[in-house]
């Protein structure tokens, strides 16, 4: 493991690098646009916007809670599934450095996760906005989706660790990731309450992204703190973290000549 904690650790310090490389690549995306970055929050908030209106009309649920509930699971399935997908071509997308450089394999996860965490920010504005028109009362408790977020990001970085090693050898798992996140968009609690499935809402237990949706969705929407969904994110974090320690250690420098 001494080569993966190194490889790691060296491209964390060279944290100015992945930083500026994460700015570009979204620069780079609204390029010669008139606002620019900001299009992340307008294009969410025509997203979330159109979502509630048509999802709201047909839901049982009071209308502000299905607001809070549709539009911040929404928020944390983009961030959480963006990390997954893109994970799986981290390295790929980063083949001419990797050949053409001695960078540390960690710098593009770094980038990858940067760029989705300034995503995150700019979208989250729209949460932010929407909470004040509802004026949603927030309680301590909502101080819980803090934590929450920051096992969010420790999840998406072993993911892409690991989904990024194993992509650059199978390429088949790439369309496999993608194919696999449709399907559990809509067996994920977003569009909908747990409530409006029934007797069937005990299948919802058994999606690991129910409850990571949970623990930050839960504290801010509803109050309480869904102390089994901790319980599951914590399990995938320890275990998916030792999982892609030992695939980076036993095929990260292999990755150079898969890409």
């Amino acid at each position: 493991m001494i080569w993966a904690l190194k490889n790691l650790s060296a491209g964390a310090v060279r944290w100015p690098l992945w930083t500026r490389l994460a700015v570009a690549d979204i620069q780079q995306t609204y390029r010669r646009s008139f606002i620019g970055m900001a299009w992340i929050t307008f294009s969410f908030a025509m997203f979330i916007g159109v979502k509630i209106l048509i999802f709201g009309s047909i839901s049982a649920a009071d209308n502000d809670l299905f607001a809070a509930w549709l539009s911040i699971g929404f928020l944390i399935w983009a961030y959480v599934s963006g990390n997954v997908t893109d994970g799986c071509n981290v390295f790929i997308n980063a083949r001419p450095w990797i050949l053409g450089t001695k960078m540390p394999l960690s710098v593009f996860v770094y980038q990858s996760l940067t760029r989705h965490l300034i995503n995150l920010a700019y979208s989250t504005l729209v949460i932010i906005v929407l909470l004040w028109i509802l004026k949603w009362q927030l309680t301590s408790i909502a101080l819980w989706a803090i934590p929450g977020m920051l096992v969010l990001l420790l999840n998406a970085w072993w993911v892409q660790i690991f989904l990024g090693v194993l992509s650059s050898r199978h390429r088949d798992l790439i369309h496999l990731v993608q194919s696999g996140m449709r399907v559990l968009f809509f067996i994920t609690p977003i569009l909908y309450m747990p409530d409006q499935l029934g007797g069937n809402a005990f299948l919802l237990t058994y999606n690991p992204f129910t409850h990571f949706l949970a623990i930050v969705r839960d504290p801010i929407v509803l109050g309480t703190i869904p102390s089994a969904s901790w319980l599951v994110a914590l399990g995938f974090s320890v275990g998916g973290w030792i999982l892609a320690i030992l695939t980076l250690q036993f095929w990260g420098r292999r990755v150079p000549f898969w890409v």
